[in-house]
């Protein structure tokens, strides 16, 4: 084993270079036995963690209720542990949580697959079972290197700093190859709804358009046409990036970046769900969600004449529950 550089034990650096090490270790095995897929189980944790650390290694930081986190962010951005023990970090569960949330790009599929290869790895280091004994390459390689490469992308740096470059080569046809599989299974849901649609009558077809592009609102997803029978349709996404505020004449202007994540038409009843299949038909590209709002209503604020309406409305009020008839007699 080579001597690791030196740094910050939550650093990047050393996350990479230690799953190249495991990465080694994975090529050395038998693609399809046990090991091989074990070694890059263990890897894909350094390399989850290496690409939180890129964000900040403070979030790696464990933080517990009883206030004493605050020495494990210390350290995560010092270096430094003043507390008795040893410094701790989060679980790799809750890194493939937070990363789902900061990067864009770490999809439902990626995210999928990461905790499920994850799961398996505990299951293999904390009990008698052999989880990963069924472990074919082709079930997890495929995922596993988009999953590496995805998470690389986010810190600037791809396959090559792990794999050599013959390997890189191949990795990167099985990544293909899934895009090429995606991209096959919904051609062949296209048109099986498209010659579904063709038959339908075209007075059907006419009203099942109208009533489509009257549930296709944009307060519901991003409106788009439907590949099968070009009926107005509905994207639907996570948030991605930050909310970006704007005044405009007297407007507060609110624009969220999403990524696509699902596609349903309420006409022909298409659904495509998933990254890779909504990129294969054109439907992969994020959008923005543009929303427009008074001021006083997005700020919570009242003009001087809400107040004079709500004041009357009290004072009626009032006069109602101290001036009702209690139907006593004299």
């Amino acid at each position: 084993m080579d001597a690791m550089p030196h740094g910050h034990p939550w650093s990047e650096d050393l996350y990479i270079a230690k799953a190249k090490l495991y990465i080694d270790q994975m090529i050395q095995a038998d693609p399809d036995d046990w090991s091989c897929a074990l070694w890059s189980a263990l890897a894909l944790e350094f390399i989850l963690r290496a690409a939180l650390s890129h964000v900040s290694p403070a979030l790696l930081a464990n933080t517990p209720s009883n206030g004493s986190g605050w020495r494990n962010v210390h350290y995560a951005v010092k270096k430094d542990y003043t507390g008795k023990g040893v410094p701790t970090s989060i679980g790799t569960g809750e890194v493939i949580e937070r990363l789902k949330a900061l990067l864009p790009e770490f999809n439902k599929e990626v995210y999928q697959f990461c905790r499920k290869h994850i799961s398996k790895r505990n299951h293999e280091l904390h009990t008698g079972d052999m989880a990963f004994s069924d472990s074919e390459s082709k079930r997890w390689q495929p995922q596993f290197y988009r999953a590496c490469s995805v998470l690389l992308g986010s810190i600037g740096s791809d396959l090559g700093c792990l794999l050599p470059e013959a390997k890189v080569d191949a990795a990167q046809q099985m990544i293909d190859g899934l895009h090429e599989a995606a991209r096959i299974a919904v051609k062949d849901e296209i048109a099986e709804h498209k010659l579904n649609w063709d038959k339908r009558p075209t007075r059907e077809r006419r009203r099942a358009q109208q009533d489509a592009d009257k549930w296709a609102t944009r307060d519901r997803g991003h409106r788009v046409a439907c590949p099968s029978c070009d009926s107005t349709a509905l994207i639907f996404g996570d948030a991605s990036g930050p909310v970006q505020r704007s005044l405009d004449a007297n407007e507060v202007v609110v624009k969220q970046r999403m990524w696509p994540k699902a596609f349903e038409c309420q006409a022909c009843g298409l659904r495509i769900s998933g990254f890779s299949k909504l990129s294969a038909c054109n439907l992969g590209g994020e959008y923005t969600v543009t929303r427009r709002f008074p001021p006083g209503a997005y700020f919570g604020l009242y003009a001087e004449d809400d107040f004079a309406i709500a004041l009357e409305e009290g004072w009626r009020d009032l006069e109602d529950e101290l001036y009702r008839d209690d139907f006593n007699e004299y």
